[in-house]
C-alpha cells in the first residue's frame, strides 16, 4: 500500500490530538482538584459522589437536630433546676410555719415569701428555648401560665383542673381568685381567664365545634379517655375490655358476645338483678337496660347504635368509631411530645410532657399550705409537707429524665462526627486527585507531547514547490 505525506500528516495529526487531550484532562484535575469535571467522564464516580454528598447532608442535618435537641434539654435542665430549688425553699418555709412560737407578723412574711416563690415557680414554667416555650407540650407559642387576661373563643370544656389567680365572671356567676375549676367545666366564649392562671390551652380542653361528624370510621391507635359524651351511629365492636367508670344505658338491645359480671345491683325489665350476677353469653339485654359503673365489657362485645358512652370512660384501643359519629373531636389524642430526628429512624423527646399537672398539683398543695398557715393549724402544715417532699421527688425524676436523654444525645453526636469524618474521607478517597501523582503525569505528558511535535514537524518534506 502506499503511503502518501497526507496520511502521514493526519496520523502525526490525531496523536498530537490525542497528547493534548490528555494534558487537558490532567489540566483541568491540576485547576479543580478532580477526578471527572463532568457527570459523563465517569457515571460510576458521578454516582457514588452524589450519594456519598447526600449522606453527609443527611449526617449534617442530624448533627445541627442534636445539638438544637442538646441545647432545649439544658434549658430544660436550667429551669427544672431553678424549680427545684425554689420548691426546697418553699419547703423550707412551710416547716417555719408550724413554728408554735411564730407571730402574725412572721406568719405574714412567710406567705408573703411563699406567694413570691410561686410566681417565680410560675415564670420558671414559662421559660423558653428559641422563643419555644419547652413545658407547653406540642403547643409551644402558648405559655404554662398566662402572661394576661385570656379570653376564651371559642367555648371550650377544660380537661384539667385549673386554680384561677384572680377573679372572673363565668356565665354569670362570679370566681373568686382561688377557686378550683374542676376537669370537665364549661366555659362558654367570652369568659376571661386571669393572668397567672395555668394556660387551658396548655393543661387540657376541647375546643367546641359545631356540627363536627366524623366524616370516615376512626380506628383507635391507643386507648381513648371521654371528655363529653359520645353517641356511636352504627353498632360498634370493642377492640378490648371496656371498663364502665360510670353507669350506661343501652339504647337499643346488646346481645353479649362473652360473658360480663353485674358490679352492682340493676334493674331490667322489673326484675332486680344482684351484685355478681353473671350474664352469659348469647344473652340479649333489652333497651334501656343500665349497666352499672364498675361492670368490664370484654373484648369483642357489640354496643349497639344509639348507644351514648359517657364522658370519662376510657375507650380501648383497637375500637372502630364509625362514620356519622358526633363530636368525634372527643376521639383525637394530640401527643405533647416535642421530638427531633436524631438519626436514619432514631428520635428523641426533649420536653417534660408533665409539667403543667404536676404544677396544678402543687398549687393545690400551696393553696392548703397557704389555709394552714391562715388558720394556725400546725398539724395539716406539718402533714403537708409529705406532699411537698412527693413533689420533689417528682421534680428529680423529671431532671434524671432529661439527664438520662442528654447522655444519649452525647453519644449520639460523637458517632454523628465519626460518620461524618469517614464519609467526608471517603468521599475524598472517590472524587479528589492526588495531587503529586497529577504534577508528575502532566510533567510526563507534557514531554511526550513536544517529543510529538519534534517529530511532527519533520515529516513535512521539502518539495519541488518550495524551490520555485
Amino acid at each position: 500500500m502506499r503511503v502518501t505525506n497526507g496520511m502521514i500528516q493526519n496520523n502525526a495529526l490525531i496523536a498530537l490530538n490525542s497528547n493534548m487531550n490528555s494534558l487537558a484532562t490532567l489540566f483541568d484535575q491540576m485547576n479543580t482538584l478532580k477526578v471527572i469535571q463532568r457527570p459523563s467522564d465517569d457515571p460510576i464516580i458521578a454516582a457514588k459522589s452524589l450519594k456519598l454528598r447526600v449522606d453527609i447532608s443527611e449526617v449534617q442535618q442530624y448533627q445541627s437536630n442534636v445539638e438544637d435537641a442538646q441545647a432545649w434539654l439544658q434549658t430544660s435542665d436550667t429551669a427544672l433546676n431553678n424549680m427545684y430549688e425554689i420548691l426546697s425553699d418553699i419547703r423550707t418555709k412551710t416547716i417555719q410555719a408550724a413554728n408554735d412560737s411564730n407571730t402574725t407578723s412572721d406568719k405574714e412574711a412567710i406567705l408573703a415569701d411563699i406567694s413570691q416563690l410561686v410566681e417565680q415557680l410560675k415564670a420558671e414554667a414559662n421559660s423558653t428555648y428559641g422563643g419555644r416555650y419547652i413545658f407547653s407540650g406540642y403547643k409551644t407559642n402558648e405559655p404554662v401560665y398566662l402572661t394576661s387576661d385570656r379570653t376564651i373563643s371559642p367555648d371550650m370544656t377544660i380537661k384539667s383542673d385549673i386554680i384561677l389567680a384572680g377573679d372572673t365572671t363565668i356565665d354569670g356567676v362570679e370566681y373568686k381568685a382561688g377557686t378550683i375549676l374542676e376537669a370537665g367545666t364549661y366555659l362558654p366564649e367570652g369568659t376571661v381567664i386571669p393572668s397567672g392562671t395555668a394556660n387551658p390551652y396548655v393543661v387540657g380542653c376541647i375546643e367546641q365545634n359545631i356540627n363536627n361528624i366524623l366524616e370516615d370510621a376512626l380506628t383507635l391507635q391507643s386507648d381513648i379517655t371521654l371528655y363529653g359524651d359520645l353517641e356511636l351511629s352504627e353498632d360498634t365492636t370493642l377492640g378490648g375490655d371496656l371498663m364502665l367508670s360510670k353507669s350506661m344505658v343501652l339504647d337499643e338491645p346488646m346481645t353479649l358476645t362473652e360473658p360480663i359480671t353485674l358490679s352492682a345491683a340493676t334493674t331490667i325489665d322489673g326484675t332486680t338483678y344482684p351484685a355478681g350476677t353473671v350474664f352469659a353469653a348469647g344473652t340479649t339485654l333489652p333497651a334501656e337496660t343500665r349497666i352499672p359503673s364498675g361492670t368490664t365489657l370484654p373484648e369483642g362485645t357489640v354496643l349497639p347504635a344509639g348507644t351514648t358512652i359517657p364522658q370519662g370512660i376510657t375507650i380501648p384501643a383497637g375500637t372502630e368509631i364509625p362514620a356519622g359519629t358526633e363530636n368525634p373531636i372527643l376521639l383525637v389524642s394530640n401527643t405533647q411530645e416535642v421530638t427531633y430526628e436524631i438519626g436514619v429512624g432514631a428520635t428523641m423527646q426533649v420536653n417534660e410532657t408533665g409539667v403543667g399537672s404536676f404544677l396544678i398539683d402543687l398549687e393545690k398543695t400551696i393553696q392548703a399550705i397557704t389555709q394552714a398557715i391562715e388558720d394556725d393549724d400546725a398539724a395539716a402544715i406539718s402533714a403537708l409537707v409529705e406532699d411537698l417532699d412527693n413533689n420533689l421527688e417528682s421534680l428529680s425524676s423529671m431532671e434524671a429524665n432529661g439527664g438520662s436523654r442528654q447522655m444519649r444525645l452525647d453519644y449520639t453526636a460523637k458517632r454523628l462526627t465519626d460518620n461524618e469524618t469517614s464519609l467526608v474521607i471517603l468521599l475524598s478517597n472517590t472524587e479528589d486527585v492526588d495531587l503529586d501523582k497529577v504534577y508528575v503525569e502532566f510533567s510526563s505528558q507534557m514531554a511526550v507531547y513536544q517529543s510529538a511535535l519534534s517529530a511532527a514537524s519533520k515529516i513535512i518534506m521539502n518539495t519541488l514547490a518550495d524551490y520555485l
